[in-house]
C-alpha cells in the first residue's frame, strides 16, 4: 500500500505557481510495505496521514526521505518490530546515527543555532511521540497560564503552546496527584517560566521512579527523608546541588540551591497537608497564623521565622517557647536576628557539647567558652558588642519560660565587649553629585523617591511610609509635612519648600494614575494597598550603582547606604550653626541627646574651639618671624 501526495489536504489547494515548484511530486508517495510488519505498517499510516495532512508539500516532500532512510533503518536493525511503542527511543537514536554514518551520511545538519540531528533521526522520536497514549500528557496550551497569552508574545522563544509534560515518567500511583500540581502550578507562573518547569519535571520525575517505584501516595512521604535521598541520589549522578548565579544587583556571582532542588521542595510543599492554623511543632512559623499581631515595620517583607537551622530537639523546643514571648515584646526583625544568634549558639554546643540536650544544663564554662570562641575563631563579625547582648537577652528568656532562673545569671557585665568607637561618615558634595547622576537613571519613581530621601533627611523606612495627605499648609502660607515614623510609632511634621511639595504631588500624580487614589505616595507594585517595600527599593538602588559603576571619593564601588543621607542632613544643619533643639526637631527626634553624633562629623564646632589656641600660636609665630627672615 502507498500513500500518495496527492492525496493529502497540502496538495488539494495548490496554485498552478507551486505546481511549478521543484517540490511538487504529486505520484511520490510513502510505500508502507518497506516497513518490516504488517503491524508496524498500520500503526505508523495515521501518522504519515496526519503529517501529510499538516506539512507544506515543500516539507513533505523532504519527509519522505527521511521515511525513506527511517524504513531501512528499522528493516535492517528491528525486523520483527511489532510496535514504535516496543523501541527504546534513545537507544534506537544512537543506532541510526551509526546506520547514517555506514552510508555515509552526516547525522547532524547546520543551523541558525548550532546543529540539529538529522531528520531522519528525528523521525523516530516523531513517529514515536504520535503512537505514545496521550492521557498522561498535559500540554502547555491546556494550562491557565497559556491561555491568557497575547498575541505579542506568540514570537516569545519561550512560547511552547504543544511542549508538554509526559506524566507517564512517573510511577503509575502518582501520576493523578501531578496531573493536580502542574494544573495548579500552572495558575501561579507566568508562561515564560513553565519550560524551565518541564525540564525540573522530569528530573524529579527520574528520580520519583527509581527512589519509590512503589510509592501509593505522596501524601505518604517524610519530607526530610525525601530531601536526604534526593541529595544522595543527586551526588551518585554527579548532579549538583548548588550554581552559581551572576545578579544584577550582585557585583559577585553566588551560590544557591539548584532548581532540581527548589522544584522537589515545591513538590513537598504542596503535598504536606496544611490546615491553615499555627503548629508549635512546625519549624517554619507562618506569622499571619499566630492568634496575636506582631510589630513588623510596614516595608518589611518578613512572612516566617524558621527554626529548622537549631538540630538539637529539645533546645529547639524551649527557644520557640521563648521566641514566641519575645513576639510580643519586640520587633520581628529582632527577633530574626536573635533566632539567627540562638542557632548560632546551638551549633557550637552541637559541636563541643554535645551532651547538651537542654538550656538548662548551661553554665558559666560553657558561656566562657563561647565567648572565647566568638574572640579567637570566628570571623563573622569583628566586633560582637550586639550580638551578645542579644543572646543574652534571648538566654535570659529561655530562662524565664522554662523556669531555669539560673540562665538570667551566666553573664556578667565585662562579658559584653567594649563597642568600638565608630568613625562617623558622611557624604561629600562630589559623591552626592556623583549619586544623583545615577538617580537620573533609575525609573521615575524610584528616581523621585530617592531625591526626596536625600532631601528630607528622613530614616528610609520613613520616605518609604509617606502618605498622599503629608502635605499641610499653615495660615500664613507656609507648606509642611507630616512624616511617620515607624521606628518609634509616631508622626512629626517639619517645614518644607515649594520645590519638595512638587516633587511629591508628581510622585502622588504617577502612583494614582497606575493604581489609582492610594494611602501611600510610594506603593508595592504587587498589593498597591501598601507602601513600596525595602528591599525593592534596595535591588533598583544596587542595580544602579553597578550598572553604573558608581563609586566614592576612595574609589570604592557605592553600597546603598540610605542612612547616610540622613547623616549628612544632620551634619549640614550643624554646620549652619543651628540649636541642638531645632535639630533635634528637624530629624524628628524626641530629645536632643542624639545631636552629639551629628556634632562630631563637622569641622565647625572643631574650629571654632580650637580657634584661641590656634590665634595665641600665630601671635608666638609672627614675634619671631623677622628672625627667620
Amino acid at each position: 500500500m502507498e500513500l500518495k501526495f496527492k492525496e493529502f489536504d497540502c496538495y488539494k489547494n495548490l496554485t498552478e505557481k507551486d505546481k511549478k515548484s521543484d517540490f511538487y511530486k504529486p505520484d511520490y508517495g510513502f510505500d508502507l510495505a518497506k516497513l518490516p510488519t504488517l503491524a508496524l505498517q498500520e500503526q505508523l499510516a495515521p501518522f504519515i496521514l496526519e503529517r501529510g495532512n499538516t506539512l507544506t508539500f515543500q516539507s513533505l516532500y523532504i519527509d519522505r526521505r527521511s521515511y525513506l532512510l527511517f524504513s531501512e533503518f528499522i528493516s535492517e536493525c528491528y525486523p520483527t518490530l511489532e510496535s514504535i511503542l516496543d523501541l527504546d527511543i534513545d537507544a534506537a537514536m544512537q543506532e541510526m546515527v551509526k546506520f547514517l554514518h555506514d552510508k555515509d551520511i552526516n547525522p547532524h545538519r547546520k543551523h541558525k543555532c548550532g546543529f540539529n540531528l538529522h531528520p531522519a533521526i528525528r523521525y523516530i522520536n516523531q513517529a514515536h511521540f504520535y503512537c505514545l497514549p496521550k492521557d498522561n500528557f498535559i500540554f502547555f496550551k491546556d494550562l491557565a497560564c497559556f491561555k491568557d497569552v497575547s498575541k505579542k508574545n506568540f514570537s516569545s522563544p519561550r512560547y511552547h503552546p504543544n511542549a508538554f509534560f509526559n506524566l507517564n515518567l512517573l510511577p503509575e500511583s502518582l501520576i493523578e496527584e501531578f496531573r493536580l500540581f502542574i494544573t495548579d502550578r500552572g495558575k501561579e507562573l507566568a508562561f515564560t517560566s513553565i519550560d524551565s518547569d518541564k525540564q525540573n519535571f522530569n528530573h524529579i520525575a527520574e528520580f520519583f521512579s527509581v527512589t519509590y517505584p512503589s510509592i501509593k501516595s505522596m501524601y505518604d512521604l517524610d519530607k526530610d527523608s525525601c530531601i536526604r535521598k534526593y541529595k544522595v541520589w543527586a551526588m551518585k549522578n554527579q548532579i549538583p546541588l548548588t550554581v552559581t548565579t551572576k545578579k544584577r544587583n550582585k557585583l559577585y556571582p553566588e551560590a544557591k540551591s539548584h532548581p532540581f532542588l527548589n522544584y522537589l521542595r515545591a513538590i513537598l510543599t504542596y503535598f504536606t497537608i496544611d490546615d491553615g492554623l499555627f503548629h508549635f511543632e512546625d519549624d517554619i512559623w507562618k506569622l499571619n497564623r499566630l492568634d496575636f499581631p506582631v510589630k513588623l515595620p510596614p516595608t518589611s517583607t518578613i512572612a516566617t521565622i524558621n527554626f529548622s537551622n537549631i538540630l538539637q530537639d529539645e533546645l529547639k523546643i524551649e527557644v520557640k517557647k521563648a521566641i514566641l514571648f519575645r513576639l510580643k515584646e519586640v520587633s520581628v526583625r529582632t527577633v530574626t536576628q536573635e533566632i539567627h544568634i540562638i542557632s548560632e549558639f546551638c551549633a557550637f554546643l552541637s559541636r563541643e557539647y554535645p551532651e547538651i540536650i537542654s538550656f538548662a544544663e548551661l553554665d558559666r564554662e560553657i558561656i566562657e567558652a563561647y565567648l572565647i570562641y566568638l574572640n579567637t575563631e570566628d570571623t563573622r563579625r569583628k566586633n560582637y558588642h550586639g550580638e551578645v547582648i542579644r543572646l543574652k537577652n534571648i538566654i535570659e528568656t529561655i530562662g524565664l519560660v522554662i523556669d531555669e532562673y539560673s540562665l538570667t545569671k551566666l553573664f556578667a557585665p565585662e562579658d559584653i565587649p567594649k563597642n568600638s568607637i565608630p568613625i562617623y561618615r558622611f557624604y561629600t558634595d562630589t559623591e552626592l553629585k556623583t549619586l544623583n547622576e545615577g538617580f537620573k537613571t533609575l525609573d521615575p519613581q524610584t528616581g523621585r523617591l530617592m531625591i526626596l530621601h536625600e532631601l528630607l533627611g528622613c530614616r528610609i523606612s520613613e520616605t518609604l511610609t509617606l502618605k498622599s495627605d503629608c502635605i499641610s499648609e499653615d495660615e500664613d502660607g507656609h507648606l509642611y509635612i507630616t512624616i511617620y515614623q515607624p521606628k518609634v510609632n509616631r508622626s512629626y511634621k517639619k517645614p518644607i519648600n515649594q520645590d519638595i511639595k512638587t516633587l511629591i504631588e508628581r510622585s502622588i500624580a504617577y502612583t494614582t494614575e497606575k493604581y489609582g487614589l492610594r494611602e501611600y505616595v510610594f506603593v508595592n507594585d504587587k498589593d498597591p494597598s501598601k507602601p513600596l517595600t525595602y528591599g525593592a527599593m534596595f535591588y533598583r538602588v544596587q542595580c544602579m550603582i553597578i550598572e553604573n559603576d558608581l563609586r566614592d571619593d576612595r574609589g570604592e564601588l557605592f553600597t546603598v547606604s540610605t542612612h547616610l543621607f540622613r547623616k549628612t542632613y544632620g551634619k549640614r544643619l550643624c554646620d549652619m550653626g543651628l540649636d541642638d533643639s531645632i535639630i533635634a526637631k528637624l530629624l524628628g527626634h524626641a530629645n536632643t541627646s542624639s545631636i552629639k553624633h551629628y556634632r562630631r562629623m563637622t569641622s565647625v564646632p572643631l574650629a571654632e574651639g580650637t580657634k584661641k589656641l590656634r590665634d595665641e600660636k600665630d601671635k608666638t609665630i609672627s614675634k619671631y618671624k623677622g628672625g627667620w627672615n
